[in-house]
């Protein structure tokens, strides 16, 4: 209608401004708005609905999910008052007519059962007799015929909204699925001491005593309103799952993520994800893959656990030639009682740092780049002496002396006589045997 902001139109009573916030977070819950607080295609075609905004929600997703004719024939029961009657003369009689149609899992699959039993009623008995019949039960005549009148106006404009009405139920999941839709800051999570639920924004409220769960307590419920007379009461529950609310709230959710860490069976970087919506807690703890969260963290984790500490399975030559020359290293050390060779991670992290792509940072990553490369840049992940070998290290020399852990046909030592490794001269036996350039003419072992 191009009527401007809301905040700026001529209101003779202009609402407060948290009343305007709290309306566009509404309508931001619901999919009507963006973060732009700019409507959406799913606002405008839920501003044609003749309903309140949360029930032209549910109608929307009610039409996605395949249960139209049941999710209209609830809204239109939301709309007006509750038919059930329970005057104060009668209430144990009233209870006992509207039992029947109790349900222990959700107050609106009661409703269904409710509107189903007065649709075959009111076909099978003539107008004055279907108001007696309702009477008796403890049923308002007026507020039925209200709900069928309703129904009927919105089957119709979903009809010319060319919507699927098809005429089959839906199940159980897609049709609360489909209210959920609407509803999605009425949730609740059940305290684990206190006998009261935990709603959107730390708000606490119960289930009302005329609900069919109230003497039940599931884990997690949606109510169609949150009342204040008492206390706070949720009326018209359904039992729902957190699954549920990761699929119809996904625009809603925050996620943190705990401890990235390599996988070694998976090949790739894996981290801890929570997820709540409105302060509640969905998921406690669900592993997930982290690159698509922090490629650049998860490319930090790959390359330290998985190829500086060597956690990599891979069948490329460079893991098995780097392992062999880091156990010789270790030997050498051993001898010399001295943790004084090899250098430390952040050195080794550089190193690989400085020669694998930015996009690497699983195992997988890392094959495809090793086979788009030439031998000349695979072979850049290859370790020598140089590189492992701090420069404090000591000069090392070549000693004939057999060394049974590499064997080699000579063992390394330092100019003053004692264990050290230095450039190896002689042929070798083991897969590293000419894994370094010799003195002289040079040669390379490639992954």
């Amino acid at each position: 209608m191009s009527l401007g902001a809301v905040e700026e139109f001529p209101f003779i009573d202009p609402p407060a401004p948290r009343m305007i916030n709290d309306a566009y977070h509404l309508l931001y819950e619901l999919g009507a708005v963006d973060e732009g607080r700019e409507p959406t295609d799913a606002g405008y075609r839920q501003a044609r609905w003749p309903l309140d905004v949360r029930l032209a929600r549910m109608v929307l997703e009610g039409d996605k999910q395949g249960c139209l004719e049941d999710v209209l024939v609830l809204a239109a029961g939301m709309s007006i008052r509750d038919p059930r009657e329970r005057p104060l003369d009668a209430q144990a009689a009233a209870d006992e007519a509207h039992d029947r149609f109790v349900d222990e899992k959700s107050d609106f699959s009661a409703l269904l059962k409710l509107w189903g039993y007065l649709r075959k009623q009111r076909k099978d008995h003539s107008g004055n007799r279907f108001r007696k019949l309702c009477r008796k039960e403890f049923l308002n005549w007026q507020r039925v015929l209200e709900w069928f009148d309703l129904y009927q106006q919105l089957r119709d404009q979903a009809r010319e909204e060319r919507m699927g009405l098809h005429g089959r139920r839906g199940s159980f999941e897609q049709v609360h699925k489909a209210l959920l839709s609407g509803m999605l800051s009425h949730v609740g999570q059940k305290h684990p001491e206190q006998p009261y639920y935990t709603g959107a924004r730390n708000r606490h409220f119960h289930i009302f005593p005329g609900s069919g769960l109230f003497n039940r307590s599931p884990k997690w419920l949606m109510s169609a309103e949150i009342v204040e007379t008492t206390k706070p009461y949720g009326r018209i529950n359904a039992v729902i799952k957190p699954e549920w609310l990761e699929q119809q709230a996904a625009h809603l959710l925050k996620f943190s993520y705990l401890n990235p860490h390599w996988s070694r069976r998976r090949g790739r970087v894996m981290a801890w994800q929570q997820v709540t919506l409105f302060g509640l807690v969905l998921v406690e703890k669900r592993r997930v893959a982290y690159a698509p969260v922090d490629a650049q963290e998860a490319r930090r984790v790959f390359i330290l656990d998985a190829l500086v500490r060597g956690e990599l399975d891979t069948r490329r030559g460079f893991q098995e030639h780097n392992r062999i020359l880091r156990e010789e290293i270790d030997l050498l050390e051993q001898k010399r009682r001295n943790r004084d060779v090899l250098v430390d991670e952040a050195s080794l992290f550089a190193f690989f740092d400085a020669r694998i792509p930015d996009h690497v940072n699983s195992a997988k990553s890392l094959e495809n780049w090793l086979e788009s490369t030439s031998p000349d840049d695979r072979s850049q992940l290859l370790f020598s002496h140089v590189v492992l070998m701090r420069n404090d290290a000591g000069q090392p020399v070549f000693s004939p002396e057999l060394s049974l852990r590499t064997g080699r046909s000579g063992r390394w030592c330092e100019q003053d006589g004692s264990p050290g490794i230095a450039q190896h001269t002689g042929r070798g036996t083991n897969a590293m045997a000419g894994a370094w350039p010799a003195q002289g003419k040079g040669h390379r072992d490639y992954p």
